[in-house]
């Protein structure tokens, strides 16, 4: 049994987190399995704090929202108060976001300036090593990935990883997974290389696949996203994780969506922009210091669990001591 229970009342008192998730994250929670939740729910127990969860869509959810007590939301909807945090797995496995405004696209990452001369040169180098290290070693990525070496590739000027952002209700995407192919394909003086992602409807394979079908320059292939970003000289995708991913590798990368590591991106709004910016990531990213970078997000930003300052920034951030 986890260090959470299962919240049965309305009404709890000030001196209580609550963790608000979906049923696979609440499996977790009852068996104690998670470590990221376990080591947070004793460290609040130590501070005299009663630990509870409750599924996300449960009215038993919204009435525990009215409380003044201290919340754990694992939903992509923001939701703003003192008391909330926004927590979910970051983009690299092993990394999370413990955040008062959201994750992912919008996370207070987003607003915040990256500003390389504050940080350790020798820190981010071995930082960025040791992680590189083994998520491309061991081919660890947010999704399953083909093994690596499975699919023969040849260079490429782009590869394009195609998400479904459309789906969801406030727009955050500026291009459309078409758009961006489309716009890709014409810039691209070489290949260009298209991978879909894996929660994709039937209807949208099909659509993307006679996209790329149509075009003589564009190849849909099922490889490891590694390999992929390994041949390719360009990035490119809405907000995926993989373009995260492709800073392990220092790759010039192009997002066309909202997205909370924009400072390592350029950023396309247009088709125009898109075209323009194929055009210029080469030299762009000439200069930029992905080893800082990504030490600044992963290590100064986001928690990990494993490390034995975890429980101290985790109640640092949660209530302010």
């Amino acid at each position: 049994m986890g260090v959470f229970k299962e919240a049965t009342e309305p009404k709890v008192g000030k001196n209580t987190l609550v963790v608000h998730a979906e049923e696979g994250w609440l499996n977790q929670l009852h068996q104690g399995s998670h470590r990221f939740f376990e080591k947070i729910g004793h460290a609040a127990q130590a501070r005299g704090q009663e630990t509870l969860f409750v599924h996300e869509h449960d009215v038993l959810s919204l009435a525990l929202r009215q409380s003044d007590c201290t919340h754990l939301m694992m939903n992509l909807k923001p939701f703003p108060g003192a008391n909330m945090f926004h927590t979910q797995p970051c983009y690299i496995p092993g990394f999370w976001y413990l955040d008062p405004k959201g994750f992912y696209w919008n996370s207070s990452v987003l607003e915040k300036e990256f500003d390389p001369e504050t940080i350790d040169a020798l820190k981010a180098r071995e930082f960025f090593y040791g992680v590189r290290g083994h998520k491309l070693g061991h081919n660890v990525s947010k999704w399953s990935q083909p093994p690596r070496g499975s699919v023969k590739l040849s260079t490429a000027d782009v590869a394009v990883f195609v998400q479904d952002l459309e789906k969801y209700d406030k727009k955050v995407f500026h291009l459309t997974t078409e758009k961006i192919i489309h716009n890709a394909s014409r810039a691209a003086k070489g290949k260009v290389y298209v991978k879909l992602h894996p929660l994709l409807r039937p209807e949208q394979v099909e659509r993307v696949t006679e996209q790329c079908d149509s075009r003589s320059n564009v190849e849909l292939v099922d490889a490891s996203i590694h390999d992929l970003i390994a041949v390719s000289q360009i990035i490119v995708s809405q907000n995926s994780a993989v373009g995260f991913e492709a800073l392990m590798q220092k790759k010039a990368v192009l997002t066309c969506a909202k997205c909370d590591y924009h400072h390592a991106t350029l950023v396309c709004k247009t088709g125009r922009d898109l075209r323009e910016n194929i055009a210029a990531a080469p030299e762009h990213f000439r200069s930029f210091d992905f080893e800082k970078y990504f030490y600044w997000f992963l290590a100064q930003n986001m928690l990990e669990p494993q490390k034995d300052n975890f429980e101290e920034r985790a109640m640092r951030i949660l209530y302010g001591e």
